[in-house]
């Protein structure tokens, strides 16, 4: 019997259509197909998966993956098509009869999140682009917040000395001095400097951890009357 093996292309037009990596494609397919077409071949499952995220992989098929596909195709993909929209705390949350779908595959616009990342940090590659962005935006908060003209390090050193971290533990005090520093130096240098790879998963977590840190600042500013 021929071993059920995924196409090397169609993980390949998987990732690149998603910005998917390529374990993440074949786990993604491999769920599918036990969760809905257990009779499929992986290529079979890969074709119906992708009608749902609008990749059309048919001529990628052999005729044993096509022999192999459910009669209730039409089904499966309007089960998908069809997500239920609940309005909680003025934010859309997206429900599904399915887990496959995860947060970070929705538009930023899901989120309840600073408008002006949602509006300058556009999810497509390279994802580096976006992450830039991002940082960029929580720098110029902090510049135009404190009135100076500093960046990277020398920025974060100025909110240290304005008081913006003070805080009755010292320890703290120096956690969120570290904090902010390495976010510059980890976060924003790298991809400003470096053709560096990032996912679409690792992008939209690095946006929403700078919308968090947006927060954080507002709210230091704020209890220590910056």
């Amino acid at each position: 019997m021929a071993k059920d093996v995924l196409k090397k292309e169609i993980i390949s037009i998987f990732s690149d259509r998603l910005g998917w990596k390529t374990q993440t494609v074949r786990d993604q397919i491999s769920r599918f197909k036990i969760n809905e077409c257990q009779g499929c071949t992986q290529n079979g499952a890969a074709y119906l998966l992708g009608l749902i995220k609008g990749i059309k992989i048919w001529r990628k098929l052999e005729e044993k993956d096509k022999e192999k596909l459910p009669k209730n195709v039409s089904e499966i993909i309007e089960k998908y098509k069809n997500p239920k929209f609940i309005k909680e705390d003025k934010k859309i949350i997206v429900v599904k009869e399915t887990k496959e779908k995860k947060p970070y595959n929705f538009p930023l616009s899901k989120f309840n999140i600073d408008k002006e990342l949602v509006k300058d940090c556009k999810l497509i590659k390279p994802y580096r682009a976006c992450i830039r962005e991002a940082l960029l935006t929580l720098e110029t908060r902090i510049k135009d917040k404190l009135k100076v003209d500093k960046t990277g390090k020398a920025l974060i050193q100025e909110c240290k000395q304005r008081g913006v971290f003070n805080r009755q533990n010292k320890s703290e005090e120096e956690g969120l001095f570290f904090l902010f520093v390495g976010v510059i130096l980890w976060l924003r240098n790298p991809p400003s400097h470096k053709k560096l790879e990032y996912d679409k998963e690792e992008a939209t977590k690095i946006i929403l951890f700078t919308d968090h840190l947006i927060n954080l600042f507002n709210k230091l500013c704020v209890e220590n009357n910056i």
